[in-house]
């Protein structure tokens, strides 16, 4: 995305999604090149990988010469579900410009048990623990999509690659949660 006049704006929000049996694989790359005084940029990326998914996350934030006072913020966090899925982040700024605020960031966790067991603590079983906890991480990106469909869709894509413990997942109240 190229920021060309003066006070540009953009906001991005992405949702990657890979997991399975089988290896699949999914890759992002984004750049976001500041070309002009006051132009901002939003990005929040989040990845769910399980299974043998692999994903690959590449942003780039260029502030060239002319690009005073930009602001730009790139975010890249991320939840593998499983040991054998695999992520590779890689956010960059190349700053030219002087007079700019630019940050970028990149996170890897696995699901937080310490919230599923909060989750037991209540009387909620953990496979609904862990539903509310994907759902709720994959939401942040997803309430900006106009269309419910497609909300709804990614929404399930997401929820899918949460791990089945022991036998069948017990959604009994996640999706009230």
């Amino acid at each position: 995305v190229d920021l060309l006049g003066r006070g540009a704006t953009v906001l991005s929000r992405g949702l990657l999604l890979s997991g399975g049996k089988g290896p699949s694989g999914v890759a992002l790359q984004t750049a976001f090149r500041h070309l002009s005084a006051g132009c901002t940029s939003d990005q929040v990326q989040k990845a769910v990988l399980s299974g043998k998914g692999r994903g690959v996350f590449r942003g780039l934030i260029r502030a060239n010469g002319e690009a005073m006072q930009t602001v730009a913020h790139q975010l890249c966090r991320s939840m593998v579900l499983q040991d054998g899925a695999r992520l590779h982040v890689s956010p960059c700024l190349e700053i030219i410009a002087d007079d700019v605020e630019c940050t970028h960031g990149a996170t890897v966790a696995d699901l937080d048990e310490e919230k599923v067991f909060y989750f037991r603590a209540r009387g909620i079983s953990a496979e609904a623990a862990r539903f509310a906890l994907v759902r709720g991480f994959a939401q942040e990106v997803l309430q900006g999509v106009p269309y419910e469909g497609a909300r709804e869709r990614f929404l399930a894509d997401a929820m899918a690659l949460i791990p089945k413990r022991e036998g069948r997942p017990d959604t009994t109240g996640w999706a009230s949660i």
